[in-house]
C-alpha cells in the first residue's frame, strides 16, 4: 500500500511538473509578425501596418537600432487554448532614439534580412 501511493505521489508530482512547463512554454513563446511601413508623422516616428490575430493578448514592439539599420520585430502572444483565428488590420507606433536620416529599415520577422522602404 504505501509503494501505491509513493508512486501515485511521484505520478502526480511528475504530471503538475510536466503541466507547469508546458504552461510556462506557452505564456512566453510568441508570433513573430511581418509588417510594413505606411507613414512617418516626423522622422523620429515611423508608423507600421500589419494584419494581427483576433486572438491576440499581449503585442509587443522591439526596435534595435544601430547606425546603419533600424530593427522593429513585432511580437504577438495568445494564451487561450481555443480561439478562431481571424486576421486583423492593426498598427504599431514606433518612437526612434534618432531619426532614421537614411539607415535601413528591417523586419525582425524575416528569417533573411528583408529591408522595407517608406514611400
Amino acid at each position: 500500500m504505501r509503494r501505491a501511493r509513493r508512486l501515485l505521489t511521484v505520478v502526480v508530482a511528475l504530471a503538475v511538473l510536466a503541466l507547469g512547463a508546458a504552461v510556462l512554454w506557452w505564456s512566453v513563446s510568441g508570433t513573430q509578425i511581418a509588417w510594413q511601413p505606411i507613414g512617418s508623422p516626423d522622422e523620429k516616428t515611423l508608423e507600421l501596418g500589419y494584419v494581427g490575430s483576433s486572438c491576440a493578448d499581449q503585442t509587443s514592439v522591439k526596435v534595435a537600432e544601430t547606425d546603419d539599420t533600424v530593427t522593429v520585430t513585432i511580437t504577438e502572444r495568445t494564451f487561450r487554448l481555443t480561439c478562431t483565428d481571424t486576421g486583423v488590420d492593426r498598427t504599431a507606433k514606433v518612437d526612434l532614439e534618432a531619426p532614421l536620416d537614411g539607415r535601413t529599415l528591417v523586419d525582425g520577422s524575416c528569417t533573411e534580412p528583408c529591408a522595407r522602404t517608406l514611400d
